[in-house]
């Protein structure tokens, strides 16, 4: 894959009808790897697979607990500044701060990840920062 265009193809690492599976235990072992080459661009990709999964699982409801904020942190630490993992890693932080009441900064990264979309021109991105926007904004 060329650099700038990653895709996320969470149902390709998904084992069928098990979603948790993907953070706990696929995301995990790919994140562990990943560290351990010291690649942080694959890092923060485990970590945003681990999002997507428990996205699946319970749907944004999932922002309040502590292993969303856990997966989003490893994302927040491994995202590069500029990147398309920086905007998922911006939108599941900010999700997280929103649900423990801290909205100023959670509209401060989302505003700060729809901007960093549209400059990077990839939909899938941008429309997820746009809806997360719209939900933490109204």
């Amino acid at each position: 894959k060329r650099r700038g265009k990653t895709r996320y193809n969470f149902w390709g690492v998904a084992p069928a009808g098990e979603p948790l599976r993907v953070a706990h235990e696929v995301a995990e072992e790919a994140f562990i790897l990943a560290v351990a080459l010291g690649d942080g661009g694959r890092a923060a990709r485990a970590s945003i697979l681990a999002i997507f999964g428990l996205l699946r699982y319970g749907s944004t409801a999932m922002a309040g607990t502590p292993e969303w904020r856990h997966w989003a942190e490893r994302a927040d630490r491994h995202s590069a500044a500029g990147t398309v993992e920086r905007v998922y890693a911006d939108i599941a932080l900010a999700r997280a701060l929103s649900q423990a009441g801290q909205h100023r900064q959670a509209r401060t990264l989302l505003m700060g990840a729809f901007e960093l979309a549209r400059t990077l021109g990839r939909p899938d991105p941008l429309f997820w920062a746009a809806e997360q926007a719209k939900e933490v904004v109204s």
